[in-house]
């Protein structure tokens, strides 16, 4: 299976430091999102429930960086060890196409980051970007557009 998305391994994806605003005005943003992980992962890893969040417009994790340590042990020396991961990222449909495409590989490339530098050999992890595809229209629930999706990757 291979995904498709704007980039799909860290080795070919140039890094930036943030992407622009797209509020308009600079409006104010409620709520966060959070990283999802799929329920065979955290089955596997004994990992009840990942939650780790992103504020409106940043690919900065702002917590759960304890259950990402515990993902990152899983996969260097737990029974995820030979898998390799798929980090889908997200963002609620608020601002251009091409702005939310970047951010949510920006989201992605964040949660590989975090898991490489905790022992996670880069060639395992792949990136997607659905930007603000899957968003809900109701602004009630676009905290939880801003997500990344970790799923197995073969």
């Amino acid at each position: 299976m291979r995904a498709a998305g704007l980039c799909l391994f860290l080795a070919s994806c140039a890094t930036t430091a943030a992407a622009p605003d797209p509020r308009p005005n600079g409006e104010a943003q409620e709520g966060e999102g959070e990283i999802e992980l799929m329920t065979v992962v955290a089955e596997k890893c004994s990992i009840p429930e990942l939650k780790a969040f992103f504020h409106f417009g940043t690919a900065e994790i702002k917590s759960g960086q304890a259950n990402l340590d515990q993902l990152a042990t899983c996969l260097v020396s737990g029974p995820l060890r030979d898998e390799k991961l798929l980090l889908v990222g997200h963002t609620d449909p608020t601002g251009p196409d091409e702005y939310n495409d970047q951010l949510a590989l920006f989201r992605a490339k964040s949660v590989g980051d975090y898991l490489i530098q905790h022992g996670v050999a880069k060639e395992r992890i792949a990136y997607q970007s659905l930007g603000k595809q899957d968003a809900a229209p109701d602004p009630k629930k676009h905290a939880s557009d801003r997500r990344v999706d970790i799923r197995l990757w073969q």
